[in-house]
């Protein structure tokens, strides 16, 4: 069995990082769509409102089991918790997007 060198682990790290992107980008959608039940006899803002903060919840719930099994979790968290402070998917992904890869 061989020792992978330095030049090996950089080279798997592009893979690695698309791979990690990829289940943490699911779990931000899921939370998304996960977080559409609300109360009849609500005003249209309540509702909205009542399903950001959920959602926000899920999302939160969904980065933080991820980053716990990636093995650099407090880099994970810090990277992609603040991705969860929107309401809006496509922006939730582009904020994961720039956080994974620094894509503008």
């Amino acid at each position: 069995m061989t020792v992978p060198t330095g030049e090996d682990l950089r080279a798997a790290a592009p893979n690695r990082r698309r791979a990690l992107f990829a289940l943490g980008t699911a779990g931000i959608a899921a939370a998304f769509a996960g977080a559409g039940h609300t109360q009849a006899k609500q005003s249209p803002g309540k509702k909205r409102k009542k399903r950001c903060n959920k959602q926000k919840q899920e999302c939160t719930t969904q980065v933080t089991a991820f980053c716990a099994s990636t093995g650099e979790v407090t880099t994970c968290q810090n990277a992609l918790l603040p991705c969860c402070v929107t309401c809006d998917l496509p922006s939730a992904m582009v904020c994961a997007a720039q956080a994974t890869f620094g894509v503008d």
